[in-house]
């Protein structure tokens, strides 16, 4: 169905896609798309730079040197990409980091989703019909990861990474009381002294809240 919306809409440019999809987007859209990166994993520069995209890092620490943008964001435009095609959850059931930064960027805008992807343009002026016709508010993304982690976290109950996955998800919409219960189900699962430390925080921004309310 994302292969659908990008042919329905016509979105040119270079895609940045994950590398499961990356046959099937050959399969369905070549010679018109080239992928990112697929399952042969022919590249080892790009298998790199596929990483540190999908874990939206900002810096590498063995460079002498800064950027103006994140570093993620540097190899986006270093590719030229021009849209990013992702899964909302990774095998281990985590959502990729990536999804977050989108979500929260001026820089990029979702144009699909459904319960396992979704779709980012960038936010120029190539992209502007289908950002006016498409665009997903910034909560449907969440929801949708919400659904995806709950069927998961029903079917495989022993995976803490799906409780991490729901309380990033609950954050993110101000939702703290349930991002809170996730995170100890997650701990329950085992022991996470990040996890720890985040539901903290949640414990500190709640009892804030109630005392201000």
């Amino acid at each position: 169905a994302a292969v659908d919306f990008i042919e329905k809409n016509k979105i040119e440019g270079n895609i940045f896609n994950d590398q499961k999809y990356g046959g099937y987007i050959t399969w369905r859209l070549y010679p018109w798309k080239k992928n990112f990166i697929d399952t042969r994993s022919l590249n080892l520069n790009v298998i790199t730079d596929y990483g540190y995209i999908k874990q939206a890092l900002d810096f590498p620490g063995d460079l002498p040197f800064s950027f103006k943008l994140p570093f993620w964001e540097v190899l986006l435009d270093h590719y030229r990409v021009n849209y990013i095609f992702v899964s909302l959850l990774d095998p281990f059931d985590q959502v990729p980091p990536l999804i977050f930064r989108l979500t929260e960027s001026e820089r990029w805008v979702p144009v699909y989703c459904s319960r396992g992807s979704v779709i980012f343009v960038k936010n120029t002026s190539q992209n502007r019909k289908v950002i006016k016709e498409s665009k997903v508010i910034r909560d449907d993304i969440y929801n949708a990861i919400i659904y995806g982690a709950s069927v998961r976290a029903f079917n495989n109950p022993n995976n803490p990474n799906i409780f991490i996955s729901l309380g990033e998800a609950f954050y993110k919409m101000g939702r703290y009381e349930d991002a809170l219960t996730a995170y100890k189900y997650a701990v329950e699962r085992n022991r996470d002294a990040a996890v720890e430390g985040k539901m903290r925080q949640l414990e500190l921004e709640l009892r804030t809240k109630r005392k201000d309310g």
